[in-house]
């Protein structure tokens, strides 16, 4: 216990110290901080003493200072703290009204993924799937998940057959948070849907944490299944087409959104035949793909950036925080992929980990073009610290 001198002023007796004002305190791991405002005392000489005790459990530290560190005190228990000035003459003053009930807790440790501080919280990114382990105490944890996006479809021509395709949905982007405590949480990044030469896109893979889970994004359509297909947070987008053995054009529109932000892709466009159809965009996280437009292919609609924060504390996302961007659709000019990780250009990939849908084949003059890949998922976990 520390017993030193303390400064005499006024008090509101004659002798008696008067009651500390403001008790505050603050928990850590089997110990709170409590904090005062001092009264005055005028009496004649002496030492002033501040003893606070804990409720419940009657723990007891004494200080002339305005701050002590209580310790012995139970992990997990919620108590209040009460002070009273002590004078060497043996004259005591009254306790003080009790501070506001704190719950000392073990620290919270967690590791897994690349860590990241920023703003206050602590981030853990996945990138690939892993694990989420807290090793010590538990916390409310907040998380998004963000499944793996489509790829485009492939483009095919002949001398009588064209058939263009959709752009790639993006993966869906789901938000969550719970309280977690020692233990292990697997946490599983969906991979992107890979094209391939004059077929139908690939759906997007699901990414989970927690119980939660982000679907992949809905695949770009092709040739005799025009329509996107539906999944996470945008449809794939429709294709355009025209088959000369039968003597039909045929256009559909885009596929829903699946779960979490559900955008539809964009519908294709087979007005001008062959040589001139066109696949609409794949859904994104923020918007609906457009549609084709004569021959040129519809853009991916926008990925979200309601998480932009959570971008840029880990270095994540694209085009300043967004994720989830839909693909391009094919045809004479490619459609543009939706912000997000959405890219421009024929059969180009989406960017990893940001669960964006890949954008259509190009048109070729003759012969099949494949599909650009959708961008793999990914896992953010943040808590404060």
């Amino acid at each position: 216990m520390a017993r030193l001198i303390g400064t005499l002023g006024s008090s509101p007796g004659a002798g008696t110290p008067g009651v500390p004002t403001s008790v505050s305190a603050s928990a850590g791991n089997g110990q709170a901080t409590v904090s005062w405002t001092n009264p005055t005392y005028t009496g004649k000489g002496g030492t002033v003493t501040y003893r606070v005790v804990s409720s419940p459990g009657g723990f007891q530290a004494t200080t002339t200072s305005s701050s002590v560190v209580v310790t012995g005190l139970s992990n997990g228990t919620a108590y209040t703290f009460t002070v009273r000035a002590e004078t060497s003459y043996g004259i005591n003053g009254s306790y003080s009204s009790a501070s506001s009930g704190v719950t000392p807790q073990v620290p919270f440790t967690a590791t897994g993924g690349t860590e990241y501080t920023s703003g206050g919280y602590k981030y853990h990114k996945f990138t690939s799937s892993g694990t989420f382990t807290v090793s010590a105490g538990s916390k409310t944890v907040e998380y998004i998940v963000i499944g793996g996006g489509a790829s485009g479809g492939g483009h095919f021509r002949d001398s009588a057959n064209e058939y263009a395709s959709g752009g790639g949905g993006a993966g869906g982007l789901n938000y969550g948070s719970g309280s977690v405590s020692s233990g292990n949480y697997s946490v599983t990044i969906g991979a992107g849907g890979g094209g391939s030469p004059g077929a139908y896109g690939t759906t997007g893979s699901n990414s989970t944490f927690n119980s939660l889970t982000g679907n992949g994004g809905g695949r770009g359509a092709w040739a005799y299944d025009f329509a996107g297909q539906a999944g996470g947070s945008g449809g794939g987008g429709a294709a355009g087409g025209e088959d000369g053995a039968i003597s039909y054009r045929t256009t559909a529109a885009g596929g829903a959104g699946g779960g979490g932000l559900t955008n539809a892709g964009g519908a294709g466009s087979a007005a001008n035949g062959r040589g001139s159809q066109a696949g609409g965009g794949g859904g994104g996280a923020g918007s609906a793909g457009s549609a084709a437009s004569g021959s040129n292919g519809g853009n991916g609609g926008n990925g979200s950036n309601a998480y932009a924060t959570w971008a840029s504390a880990t270095s994540s996302g694209a085009n300043s925080g967004y994720f989830a961007g839909g693909g391009g659709g094919s045809g004479g000019a490619a459609g543009t992929g939706g912000l997000g990780g959405g890219v421009s250009g024929n059969s180009a990939n989406a960017v990893a980990n940001t669960g964006s849908g890949g954008n259509s084949g190009n048109r070729p003059s003759s012969g099949s073009t494949t599909g650009g890949n959708g961008g793999s998922g990914i896992v953010i976990v943040r808590y404060t610290v």
